[in-house]
C-alpha cells in the first residue's frame, strides 16, 4: 500500500521507504476505527471494497482485449538470478519464489472459518463461500493474466512490479498507469481490511479456549473483538516498521504452509483416533488428498529455508512465541486455581 499509494501523491511529497511505512501504519490504522465500529461497518467496508476491486479488474480485462494498443511498451531485460546455481536447483529456486506470492495471493480462501460462529446456516454457507470464492478468484486471476499476456510480452511481465500498470500504460499512455495502481491500492486495502477483520477472531478464539489471557476475549457493543484487535494491528504495524515487504512475504508464506499441515496432521490423527465421531464435513479425497498436499507443502517449505534461512527462522520463532504466550495462559488459571 505505502509503495503504490505513493505514485498517486503530490510531487512536493518526497517517496521512499519512510513515506512508504507511514502510508502503511496510516492504512492499519484506518480500517482498526472501521472494525473498532462494528460488525456491520467491516463487513459494509468489505463488501463495497470487494465489488469495487471486481468491477474494476473485470473492466481492466475488457480493455485488455478491446482497446487498440497504443505504444508498444519498452522490454526491459530480465532480472539477475538470485544466486549462480543451474540445472534443477535453479528450477527448483524460482518454482519456490514463485509459489510464495501465489500461496500469499490465494491465502485468503479460508478466511470465512473464522466467521462460521456468526454465519445464520454454517452447514450451507461456509461450503458455498469456501469454493464458491476460490472458484470466482480462480476464474478473475486467469482472465486477468490472459489480459495481460495479451497486451505484455513476457518478458516485460517479468520484469514488472505492477504489470497490471504496464498494460494500462501501452493502452491509454501515462493516466492508465495512474489508473491501475489506484486500482492495486483499492485491492491491497480490500486485503488489509479483510485481515484486520478476521485475525483478531482467531486470538478471541483462542482466549476463549484459554490458550491465551482472557481480556482478548472482549467484544465491544458492536460485535468486534475489541482488545484482539488493537494486539493484531499494533503487531502489524510493529511488523511494518521492522521488515520489508520481501521479508514479511517470505516470512507470511512459510507461515501459511505450515498451518495447513498441522489442520492435515490433526485430521489424520482423530481419523485414527476416533473413527466414529460424526463429520458433517468429509475429505474429499481421503487419504490421497491430504497426503499429496503434504508432500507439495513440505517440498515447498524446504525450499524456502534453503531460499531465505533467515526469513523462515524468523517466522518460526514468532510461532515459538505464540506457543510461549498460550502454555502462560494454560498455567494461569491452573495457579488461580489452586491459590
Amino acid at each position: 500500500v505505502g509503495e503504490y499509494g505513493q505514485a498517486l501523491l503530490p510531487a512536493a511529497i518526497p517517496q521512499g521507504p519512510y513515506t512508504a511505512r507511514i502510508l502503511a501504519l496510516l492504512a492499519i490504522g484506518l480500517f482498526s476505527l472501521i472494525q473498532l465500529r462494528g460488525l456491520r461497518a467491516g463487513s459494509a467496508s468489505q463488501e463495497l471494497l470487494s465489488l469495487a476491486k471486481a468491477v474494476a479488474f473485470l473492466a481492466l480485462v475488457a480493455a485488455c482485449f478491446l482497446l487498440p494498443i497504443q505504444a508498444a511498451p519498452p522490454i526491459a531485460p530480465p532480472p539477475p538470478a538470485p544466486m549462480a546455481i543451474a540445472g534443477w536447483r535453479s528450477l527448483s529456486l524460482a518454482v519456490v519464489l514463485a509459489l510464495q506470492a501465489v500461496i500469499t495471493t490465494y491465502d485468503g480462501w479460508a478466511s470465512p472459518v473464522y466467521f462460521a460462529e456468526e454465519f445464520s446456516e454454517p452447514g450451507r454457507d461456509l461450503p458455498r463461500s469456501l469454493i464458491g470464492g476460490v472458484l470466482a478468484v480462480l476464474v478473475l486471476y486467469l482472465l486477468i493474466n490472459l489480459a495481460l499476456l495479451h497486451v505484455l510480452p513476457i518478458a516485460q511481465l517479468a520484469s514488472s512490479n505492477l504489470p497490471a500498470a504496464a498494460a494500462a500504460r501501452a493502452l491509454a499512455g501515462p493516466l492508465g498507469g495512474l489508473l491501475i495502481t489506484a486500482l492495486a491500492l483499492v485491492s491491497l486495502l480490500g486485503l488489509i481490511n479483510t485481515v484486520v477483520m478476521a485475525a483478531p477472531r482467531i486470538l478471541f478464539g483462542l482466549s476463549r479456549d484459554g490458550l491465551l489471557p482472557s481480556f482478548v476475549a472482549q467484544v465491544n457493543g458492536g460485535g468486534t473483538p475489541s482488545a484482539a484487535l488493537l494486539l493484531t494491528s499494533t503487531t502489524a504495524a510493529a511488523l511494518v516498521l521492522a521488515g520489508s515487504f520481501e521479508r514479511l512475504l517470505t516470512m507470511g508464506a512459510v507461515l501459511y504452509v505450515s498451518l495447513p499441515l498441522a489442520g492435515i496432521a490433526s485430521l489424520v490423527t482423530l481419523r485414527q483416533r476416533e473413527p466414529e465421531l460424526p463429520r458433517p464435513f468429509l475429505t474429499w479425497g481421503y487419504p490421497v488428498s491430504p497426503l499429496l498436499i503434504t508432500a507439495v507443502s513440505l517440498a515447498f517449505l524446504m525450499g524456502s529455508t534453503a531460499n531465505d534461512w533467515l526469513s523462515s527462522f524468523y517466522a518460526i520463532a514468532l510461532v515459538a512465541t505464540g506457543y510461549g504466550v498460550s502454555l502462560l495462559a494454560e498455567r494461569r488459571p491452573i495457579a488461580e486455581e489452586t491459590s
